[in-house]
């Protein structure tokens, strides 16, 4: 199994949930109003007065096949908004 998390700004969430859906992802998680420093420096959160610029983390684990046709499919969304995907090997009990 694979954990896959991706980190991406709230305006792209229903596009991301809509591919996670497409490619078959069994479940996810959604955390909203992720706050952080990425590798442009500076702390980035949202403002009080609009989601738009909150990043959300959405965290799944399915099949390593299913994982890198997400990935595939989310990744070009990372040229044109901010984000981050992270891809590990996972072990699921449940």
């Amino acid at each position: 199994m694979q954990k896959l998390e991706i980190i991406i700004e709230a305006v792209e969430l229903k596009r991301v949930l809509r591919i996670l859906d497409e490619c078959n992802v069994r479940g996810y998680s959604i955390l909203p109003n992720i706050m952080g420093r990425g590798s442009k420096g500076g702390v980035r959160s949202g403002g009080d007065l609009s989601d738009i610029l909150n990043n959300v983390l959405i965290i799944t684990v399915d099949d390593p096949d299913v994982i890198q046709r997400v990935v595939e499919r989310i990744q070009p969304l990372l040229a044109n908004y901010s984000g981050v995907m992270i891809v590990s090997d996972v072990t699921l009990y449940e």
